[in-house]
This record gives structure tokens, sequence and C-alpha cells, in this order.
């Protein structure tokens, strides 16, 4: 069975595509939370959770020195971690809450790149699914951090689109719309 790892597979976007792809792979799921990987209620023997702030580099070199003691290769990597906040005006953000938003969104997503590759390479045709959102392809007036963050993997994505190539690592962005999760509420 093939590896993947979901990073915020334990939120909307990435509890769903954990659910839709347990039976075919075998899915680790990083997240912060326990108990929302619990509400997902799976009981596949196949989905292994293991709990990972993302924002943190130490922590994800921990987990993948961990991960190549049980897998040598990955199919895939599903990054679809992310935070909304500070929402408001830039100029009534705090620093610090920027600063955190960037960390988990976009270093976060990145830092998961950088050590999936070795794994990566070790197999043919392998994928890495990065995910944008609003404000990538235009001005989001409330959530400059988010907008910049995610402005920020697509870009990352297509310079590694073509830097991944020769190991025959496919690498793209999806950028699904409107979802009803709890990111949603937020913004309402």
């Amino acid at each position: 069975m093939k590896n993947i790892i979901i990073t915020g597979g334990t939120g909307g976007i990435g509890g769903y595509i954990v659910k839709k792809l347990q039976q075919k792979y075998h899915i680790t799921v990083l997240g912060r939370n326990q108990s929302q990987y619990n509400s997902l209620k799976l009981s596949n023997k196949n989905v292994k959770f293991y709990a990972l702030d993302i924002s943190s580099e130490s922590q994800i070199k921990l987990f993948f020195s961990k991960y190549r003691k049980n897998f040598s290769t990955l199919k895939g990597l599903i990054n679809a971690a992310a935070v909304q906040p500070p929402i408001g005006n830039f100029i009534d953000n705090s620093s610090v809450a920027w600063s955190e938003n960037l960390k988990i969104n976009l270093f976060g997503s990145l830092n998961m790149i950088r050590y999936a590759i070795p794994l990566l390479k070790n197999n043919n045709h392998n994928k890495i699914i990065n995910f944008s959102g609003g404000g990538a392809t235009s001005a989001r007036p409330g959530f400059s951090a988010y907008a910049v963050s995610k402005t920020g993997i697509v870009k990352m994505t297509e310079i590694l689109a073509s830097e991944l190539k020769k190991y025959l690592i496919d690498i793209n962005v999806v950028a699904p719309g409107a979802v009803n999760t709890r990111m949603l509420k937020e913004i309402l």
C-alpha cells in the first residue's frame, strides 16, 4: 500500500481527504488536536495520527526521522493545514499574529516539503498538493496575512514544479473556493 502524509488532516478539507483516501493508501495524518482527529471517527488501520505543529521545524524534523524508520518511500504529501487569523485591517493586526500565520501557512508547508522530498525521490511519479485560497489571485482586505501566505504558497509551488520535475515529483496548488468548514465560519 502506498504512503501519503496529510497535514491539517483533522480539519474540514483535510479531514474530508483522509476519509476519501483511507481505503486506498496508508495515511499519516498530522494535526495539533487529537480530539479533532478522534471526531473523524475513523476505524481504519491504514490511518495513523501524529500530533505535530507544522510551524515548528524541529517537530517536523523529528517526525520525518521517526517516519523514515517505518517507511522508506512516500507517494504523496498533501498540505491542507492553515489558519486565517489575524482577521481585520492590516494596521490593526499584531505582528505576532502575522508571524504565526506565516509560520504555519507558508513556512510549515515549505518545511514539510523540504523534509518529504528525500522520501518522494525514492519512487516515480509522486505528488505534492498544496492549498492556496482567497487572496492568492486578488486583493483580500481583512485577511492580509492569510492572503500573503497563500500567495507565497502559489509562487513556491510554481518554482518547485520546475525544480522537482527531474525527480518525477509533481507539485500542484489547489484553490478550492469557499467550502463549508470552520474557516468559513470564521469569515462569516
